[in-house]
């Protein structure tokens, strides 16, 4: 579904000054996973149209910070605990509030209390989030077309919008490497599958990338592989070095890696969950994830085959073409919807 019918002015002769405020558990650079790095972007974009943006963070940032801090000029507030957090809030009196994850239930409630207007993101179809789409915020923001179709906000009557995680490739284009490559080796991201590949084809070089969170699975006495920790130079650190990316995931309900790395023309080969169907398209290679000898197969395929790699490469940034249109056109939706929404 796209954006929430609202009826147009006639003419909008001065865009209204929005005030945007996030209300979360934690943020960046403290919290560098897909959910926050996507939010900041959906903030940026509200900030680059001329509204005001902020973010009140509420879990062990007070511990981590010890203070106020900003990311590309975004203020962020450490709140000490949902008390503090909802004071900050009407204190700073934003036109919407945008939460998600753990305390998007408390902004949908703090919202609706105060008059407030309440977007909440849903980056799965987790029993937790049919539960929070039950709490009916104003405007509900999925992901994917597939978590639209789970979650059937229309359903309910709930205004909806579908924002793909937005990468804004620019950042993230390099000269490839020569590693395969898997981003954090929490064990929902499949590390299983880099450790079995390590194994069979010692004379490829692998590179494994530990993430922002969960616990990290990294095995010893494989001198073919090399365990970096989570970087914010993901152009420098790892996409320079990386030749083939690994997304044997058991869930994503995207796969933002996916998009950073085809800008660059790395291939990818990706396990086949519904989030991944939908980032990777036609630009990459869908495996199942349980099925090892597939999985070695493609390896070996792109590896030892250079004319393989180059057409592999080609379908990677001919999908990097749609991915930045569809970026685009989104972003422009996004900022419109809230502007209506407030």
């Amino acid at each position: 579904m796209g954006p929430p019918r609202m009826a147009r002015p006639r003419a909008r002769l001065r865009r209204r000054l929005v005030r945007v405020l996030a209300y979360v558990h934690g943020y960046l650079p403290h919290l560098p996973a897909g959910s926050e790095t996507m939010l900041h972007e959906l903030l940026l974009a509200l900030k680059g149209a001329g509204h005001d943006v902020g973010v009140v963070a509420i879990d062990h940032v007070l511990e981590v910070t010890g203070a106020d801090w900003e990311v590309d000029d975004v203020h962020v507030h450490a709140a000490a605990g949902p008390a503090a957090a909802d004071e900050y809030v009407l204190d700073w009196q934003p036109d919407v509030l945008i939460s998600h994850h753990q305390y998007a239930a408390a902004a949908i409630e703090l919202a609706h209390g105060f008059d407030i207007k309440c977007a909440v993101m849903f980056h799965n179809d987790f029993p937790q989030a049919h539960q929070l789409m039950r709490r009916r915020p104003d405007l509900a923001v999925l992901n994917t077309h597939w978590l639209n179709r789970h979650l059937a906000p229309s359903v309910l009557g709930i205004p909806s919008v579908i924002v793909h995680p937005p990468v804004d490739r620019e950042r993230h284009r390099t000269t490839p490497g020569d590693a395969i490559t898997l981003i954090n080796l929490y064990r929902m991201k499949g590390p299983e599958v880099l450790w079995r590949l390590a194994r069979s084809c010692r004379d490829l070089k692998f590179l494994g990338v530990k993430g922002g969170y969960g616990d990290q699975v990294v095995q010893r006495g494989y001198p073919n592989v090399e365990i970096i920790e989570s970087t914010q130079d993901m152009p420098g650190e790892v996409w320079s070095r990386t030749k083939l990316l690994l997304v044997p995931s058991r869930y994503e309900s995207f796969g933002r890696v996916v998009v950073e790395a085809m800008a660059s023309g790395i291939p990818v080969i990706a396990s086949n969950t519904a989030g991944l169907v939908e980032s990777v398209g036609k630009g990459g290679a869908l495996v199942p994830r349980t099925n090892p000898q597939a999985w070695h197969r493609r390896v070996r395929a792109l590896m030892d085959n250079e004319d393989e790699w180059q057409r592999a490469s080609a379908a990677a940034l001919a999908r990097s073409d749609e991915l930045e249109a569809q970026r685009v056109t989104e972003m422009a939706t996004w900022v419109d919807v809230i502007e209506r929404l407030s």
